[in-house]
């Protein structure tokens, strides 16, 4: 009859096996949570003896493990840190588990002080890279507050909603030449909102559809006066469609991006992002 101690090093063993075996499967099924591997895992032992494998040595030695005791804290093969430390699945985990009513949006290093030690730098490095790139998760949000970066969950934003009993006039838009050079100036422009939309899913589609889209792509493929351009933009970020944000994190901007952006309070707003109903 086995020991105890032999047991749990079984079981172990059998958890290893399992996050080998969700590894070939890739994303979403890996990384995972620790709920999800105990799920996968289809171990008749108890919930104690379970504790004991996920914290034996030889298991923790193997595995990189978000947040200690914690089932919904993502997990995977110490191999995978790196995968682990830039997924979706960890930063939607941390933000989750750190908000409360009264704070729900989190500096860099607030979440990473929130990850096991041999994971922070790792998570540190690929948060701000996300940032800079514009590649955090879809329903991730950043906001600059006193000079720092606070991260949040999208469902937590709220905003203002437009009084559905005050119709609003669309501005008229003058006409402008067509893209070929043979179009005629008298040719009219489609509705602001319409175009714009199109312009912002297709740019957005061709970044790989992070939900960042550059202003200096929108006005080449919205040729039209600047001052037309910057006015029904600001009627849809007023309608709550769309958010400007801060070119920060960058190391100087272009004379392009820079022509582009537009200032408000000192600040340079360079990319538009859709907010979601």
């Amino acid at each position: 009859m086995a020991s105890k101690r032999d047991a749990v090093a079984d079981l172990a063993e059998q958890l290893i096996r399992q996050l080998e075996t969700q590894r070939r499967l890739g994303p979403p099924a890996y990384p995972l949570t620790v709920a999800q591997l105990l799920e996968l895992a289809e171990s008749a032992a108890p919930p104690a003896q379970l504790e004991k494998a996920i914290g034996k040595r030889s298991f923790q030695q193997r595995v990189v493990l978000a947040r200690a005791k914690h089932r919904d804290a993502p997990i995977a093969l110490m191999t995978d840190l790196e995968a682990l430390a830039g997924s979706a699945l960890l930063l939607e985990f941390l933000l989750t588990s750190l908000r409360t009513p009264s704070n729900q949006a989190f500096s860099p290093s607030q979440l990473k002080a929130k990850t096991a030690r041999k994971l922070q730098l790792a998570f540190q490095a690929a948060l701000l890279r996300q940032i800079e790139q514009g590649s955090l998760p879809v329903n991730v949000g950043w906001i600059t507050i006193h000079r720092s970066k606070k991260l949040f969950l999208l469902a937590d934003l709220h905003r203002g909603q437009q009084r559905s009993n005050v119709p609003r006039t669309p501005t008229p838009l003058p006409q402008i030449q067509g893209r070929g050079a043979d179009a005629p100036a008298t040719e009219p422009v489609r509705e602001f909102a319409e175009r714009f939309g199109q312009a912002f899913a297709e740019l957005d589609r061709r970044a790989g559809g992070h939900n960042f889209v550059s202003l200096v792509d929108l006005r080449a493929q919205l040729s039209m006066p600047r001052e037309t351009f910057d006015t029904e933009l600001q009627n849809l970020r007023r309608a709550g469609q769309y958010g400007l944000s801060a070119a920060e994190g960058r190391h100087g901007l272009t004379p392009e991006e820079r022509a582009a952006a537009i200032m408000e309070d000192g600040t340079s707003l360079l990319y538009v992002s859709r907010k979601t109903p």
